[in-house]
Formats: structure tokens, sequence, C-alpha cells
């Protein structure tokens, strides 16, 4: 198994929800790098066709080779593949990683669970990381997944073996809740890309995340 201990610190996930103009996105992403942010997965939802992500995904790319950043895509085994990314991300209802490894072959894949059943299935699976979430509530989704709390991020420590990433609502003023339970990892999405001042707040989160040791 490969060396894990980068899968720490902040890990931001960004689509264009809060940045739909291309350029205006990637001088967001690079804001975020020049704040700190070494963990990036480029999420997106049907917003672009296959072209337009995957020409996204090749100037993330360039970014995130840049500023040394470990760079991920979310559910597009092909995109991943074709643009170079460091590793995948799959959420419980995509393609197996079986099947996803058929296309993206032997690179970092992480999967997500919003629940101990799924995160127990998941464990069964060749997976690098496992995300654990919603841990509060969180709007980043149309149809959200129920909080799990901190308690379901325990239970998951505790039978993992691999890194574990606690995602969803998760702020400067809660983090230390998180990382009292051990996790290695914290996830955002809104809290760093929708700020007006992303290097600072990005910043902020690593700082807050550095303060409160498990």
């Amino acid at each position: 198994m490969e060396n894990q201990s980068f899968i720490q610190g902040i890990y931001l996930v960004a689509g264009l929800r809060f940045h739909p103009d291309i350029p205006d996105f990637l001088n967001a992403v690079e804001q975020s790098f020049l704040g700190g942010i070494r963990l990036f997965q480029l999420r997106l939802k049907n917003e672009l066709s296959d072209k337009d992500h995957l020409d996204l995904a090749r100037s993330v790319r360039k970014l995130t080779r840049q500023y040394n950043v470990t760079f991920f895509i979310n559910d597009r085994p092909d995109i991943a593949r074709l643009c170079e990314a460091d590793g995948l991300h799959l959420g419980p209802d995509d393609m197996s990683v079986e099947d996803a490894r058929k296309i993206a072959g032997n690179m970092i894949i992480g999967k997500s669970s919003h629940s101990f059943d799924q995160a127990k299935s998941a464990l069964k699976e060749d997976i690098s990381y496992l995300s654990v979430g919603p841990i509060f509530e969180t709007d980043c989704k149309k149809k959200p997944d129920a909080v799990v709390g901190t308690q379901l991020l325990e239970t998951v420590l505790d039978i993992a073996g691999i890194p574990i990433v606690a995602i969803g609502g998760i702020t400067p003023q809660n983090i230390a809740e998180v990382r009292k339970t051990g996790v290695p990892c914290c996830g955002l999405i809104r809290g760093i890309m929708q700020s007006g001042d992303i290097e600072t707040a990005a910043r902020e989160y690593l700082n807050a995340f550095s303060k409160e040791q498990p």
C-alpha cells in the first residue's frame, strides 16, 4: 500500500457553484493554493460538456503542479486519467473501485460514505482514504445527506486502517470538535471558496486545524 501520509490537513473540494466563470474559478483555486492548500478535488456535476470538463481539469492540473498540490477528480475516472490527475474520488453510488481502476489505473482512489454501512462497504474496496460526512449541517448538495456528527466519525476511525477525511459544515469555530476525534484531514467546500478573500480563508482554516492537535 502506498504512503498515505499526504492525506492530512485541509482538503479543498471545489466546483463552479461559487465561481461559474472559468477564469474566475481558476483564479480562486490559485488563491487557495497561495493560502497553503495542498489537497484539491475538482468536483463537477454535469455543469460542463465532457470536452470543457477535460479542458478545465487540465488547466487545474497545471496549477496543481505549479504549487505541488495533490489533485483529485470527482466521479470521472476517464477525466482523471486523461488530465493525469493524482487521484479519483468516488461516491457511494458511483461505479465500483474495481471498475474505476480499469479506466484510471493504479492511481489514488478515495470514496465517500454517509453512514456506517456505507463506510463498512467502502473499506472492503481497494481505496486509499475514506471520507465521512456530513459531520455538521451543510447545503452544498441539492439533496443534503443526513448529518452524521462526530460519533460516526469516531466509530469509523476505530475500524478504518486508512486515512479518514471528515467533511460537511466544518468551520474554524467547530473544527476543534472534529479534531478531537483524531481525524487527520478535514474536507471543505463552502468555507473557503465562497469567501471574499480566499487566500486568507485558506490560511485561517489551516491555522485552526493545526492548532487543534488530536
